[in-house]
């Protein structure tokens, strides 16, 4: 659209709104739509004397161009008001339609802005994926601010209701005491399973997992700080029950680290299902969270994408724009926009994070959602929130706490802690238990 006609449709909204004194009630406008500053500022006055409960009119419009700063009256008069009424449509009704074409032409206008920024980004060099990032969340704000819809509480009821009968298909843990209170793994949600060093929610997440990529899709896993292959041995030991340090490398001193004629039968057993696991491993240990969303999407695309997980959250690469900002600060970022892509892709994001130590200088030493290492916004972003406590790395009963649920109750999983097998099972009924 040319300038002319782009400056046509802004004279027409104002003449209507001087016009009919129902325009300002009857269309909803950003005062950022007008690329004329005496278009905007008059807007901005007219909106503002109706909210003040006053008449609009030519001569009142006048009367209060004082209210408008010097620069930005420059221009505006009695011959100007004439004119714009000039160009004001015959009925007010009209005035919806003319703004909805100033709201298109204010989002062309912003998308041009954005080819710009792309074209200056690429000669400036630094990372394609970080500005593709960028310049989508750019691109959303100009189609989303294109137009303004309503919609009301009551609206879709039906689909809502089709919703509670047929619930989203819940993915359930491998645990039942934890299955109990939060059923499952659920899409769209941001999951987060946080512990000190070497309590074992790098075991948790693998463990969790397996069940998503054996449920039909695929799932993704980011791992920062073990190898494909490291995680590939954790998930022989789990599935075909044969002792990690076997799988890890013979130790010549002790006869009993060699692998078995019962462990090779054990590990061919289980790999035809190990080939066929969906669980693409994405082990490099720098990576942002622009670089998980560009691989979700691209797995997405290939099929059912069925969960992200991330091992661990504060070990992700900060955004270019957050570099030098406090930890607090970057952590909280990237959480929010770990909630954000779980709810665009409709799938369970999964996270670990690191806890302080400082529970354990405490009276009671389990761990609370003040203990999550480096931000408070991880508690505020998070759907759900599991916390894993050990008396220290060496015991093997876990206590899995479910401290967060934001659709539900709160509980705990006892379990315990098989690091030969690099598994957490539940811990056998005991007297002891049960008191």
């Amino acid at each position: 659209m040319s300038a002319d006609e782009v400056a046509t449709t802004e004279k027409r909204l104002i003449g209507a709104a001087l016009q009919f004194r129902t325009v300002l009630d009857r269309v909803e406008v950003d005062p950022n739509d007008f690329q004329d500053n005496r278009h905007r500022a008059l807007w901005v006055l007219m909106s503002q004397m109706r909210d003040a409960g006053r008449e609009i009119s030519p001569s009142s419009v006048l009367g209060g161009l004082s209210q408008i700063p010097k620069l930005d009256r420059t221009g505006i008069d009695g011959p100007f008001l004439h004119d714009l009424i000039t160009c004001a449509p015959f009925t007010a009704s009209e005035a919806e339609v003319i703004a909805r074409d100033l709201a298109n032409n204010a989002a062309l206008a912003r998308l041009g802005q954005v080819g710009q920024r792309a074209l200056q980004l690429s000669a400036a060099g630094g990372s394609a994926i970080e500005y593709q990032d960028m310049l989508s969340a750019e691109l959303e704000a100009v189609t989303s601010g294109a137009q303004v819809d309503v919609s009301y509480i009551g609206d879709d009821l039906d689909s809502t209701l089709d919703e509670i009968e047929n619930p989203k298909p819940v993915t359930p843990t491998p645990w039942q005491q934890l299955n109990r209170v939060m059923r499952g793994w659920r899409g769209g949600r941001l999951h987060v399973i946080g512990a000190r060093p070497s309590i074992g929610k790098s075991l948790a997440l693998l463990q969790s997992a397996i069940p998503l990529a054996e449920s039909g899709g695929t799932v993704l896993f980011h791992s920062l700080e073990m190898s494909k292959s490291e995680l590939q041995q954790r998930a022989i030991a789990q599935l075909a029950e044969v002792p990690l340090g076997r799988l890890e490398g013979v130790n010549p001193e002790d006869p009993d680290s060699n692998m078995t004629a019962r462990d090779w039968q054990k590990v061919s057993a289980i790999m035809p299902r190990m080939s066929e696991m969906r669980i693409v491993i994405d082990d490099r240990s720098s990576v942002s969270v622009a670089d998980i969303r560009a691989k979700a999407r691209a797995v997405s695309r290939r099929g059912k994408l069925s969960a992200i997980f991330i091992d661990y959250l504060q070990l992700l690469q900060p955004p270019r724009h957050l570099f030098g900002r406090n930890r607090a600060e970057v952590v909280g970022d990237m959480s929010r926009s770990l909630k954000i892509l779980a709810k665009e892709l409709d799938v369970p994001v999964i996270v670990a994070v690191q806890l302080n130590r400082g529970s354990t200088q405490r009276d009671d030493p389990r761990p609370t959602m003040a203990d999550i290492r480096e931000s408070g916004a991880v508690e505020q972003d998070s759907d759900i929130i599991i916390l894993l406590h050990a008396d220290n790395p060496q015991a093997t009963d876990i206590d899995m706490f479910l401290v967060k649920q934001r659709q539900g109750k709160l509980g705990v999983a006892e379990l315990t802690k098989q690091g030969h097998y690099a598994r957490l099972i539940e811990r056998p009924w005991t007297p002891h238990n049960a008191a």
